[in-house]
């Protein structure tokens, strides 16, 4: 062998030596990236978990905001109309009827005042809950398409059911 084909040799080596340094360090940042996919999906997957909680917490305390409200109109519309057999019943006497209408008007007032008052702390602790959550103000998504933003339950890879 002469010397331009040691020389063409050594230069092959050379390169040989440089593609495969090369793809070692491909290889290596290839690894370093798949890793950091991992972790960022792994911390993506942790978030949709949170977003999921959060949901539920705030449709549970909806729910429960919702429940007391109409349990409270429920209670409030049996008492009253319950209470108007025996104020009927005195005011339809001539000998009761004054008193009755007192008896009626001052229960009515304290019912309403009662009822009212419940109302008044469940709308309070509805808007402390939405705050503590970070939630929309009651109402504020009225006439928006829900649909697009439906809670949906992940499964253990990260995937919505629905």
């Amino acid at each position: 062998m002469d010397l331009i084909e040691y020389g063409l040799a050594i230069l092959a080596l050379t390169l040989v030596v440089l593609v495969y340094q090369g793809v070692a360090k491909l290889s290596q940042q290839t690894q370093a990236l798949s890793l950091r996919l991992r972790e960022d999906a792994a911390r993506l997957l942790e978030l949709r978990y949170q977003q999921t909680l959060q949901w539920q917490m705030e449709d549970a305390q909806e729910f429960v905001e919702t429940f007391v409200e109409s349990g409270t109109a429920t209670v409030r519309g049996l008492h009253m109309g319950i209470s108007r057999i025996p104020f009927g019943m005195l005011e339809a006497n001539a000998m009761t009827r004054d008193t009755g209408k007192v008896v009626r008007e001052t229960h009515d007032l304290i019912s309403d005042v009662v009822y009212g008052s419940i109302r008044g702390v469940n709308k309070s602790v509805g808007i402390l809950g939405r705050s503590v959550l970070g939630a929309k103000p009651k109402g504020a998504d009225k006439g928006l398409d829900k649909s697009a933003n439906k809670h949906r339950p992940l499964d253990e890879d990260g995937e919505s059911d629905r």
